[in-house]
């Protein structure tokens, strides 16, 4: 729930620092959540259970949707970051205050494979 919080909680969407707070708190959830689905599947009962199936159905999609916009957004701070740095944009940005955001990446973690008895021990 505190986890949840932070990654919805409002930020300056114009400001990197707290861009980047955001994606760290985003990582954060996702990968309790991973640590989630792999407890569930330990539990043969509660797998089989239609409910949680519906479930994690949705959260696998909510992740793919996740993955999209992570992909769609590194290509627009691609675009900026290019335009930022380059004559004569570079001008025209810093007059009027635009900077580089940082990109949305995982971390090493949440790309790195589960262990399942590491997390039920």
């Amino acid at each position: 729930t505190e986890l949840r919080g932070q990654a919805s909680a409002p930020y300056d969407k114009n400001n990197p620092a707290a861009v980047s707070a955001h994606f760290d708190a985003v990582s954060a959830l996702t990968s309790q959540m991973g640590k989630l689905q792999v407890t569930m599947e330990a539990y043969p009962t509660l797998k089989a259970d239609s409910s949680m199936n519906e479930a994690m159905r949705s959260y696998n999609e909510v992740e793919a949707r996740i993955a999209a916009a992570r992909r769609a957004y590194n290509a627009a701070v691609t675009a900026l970051s290019n335009a930022v740095q380059i004559f004569p944009s570079s001008l025209v940005a810093s007059m009027i205050g635009v900077v580089a955001m940082p990109f949305f990446a995982t971390d090493e973690a949440s790309k790195a494979p589960v262990n399942a008895a590491d997390i039920l021990n």
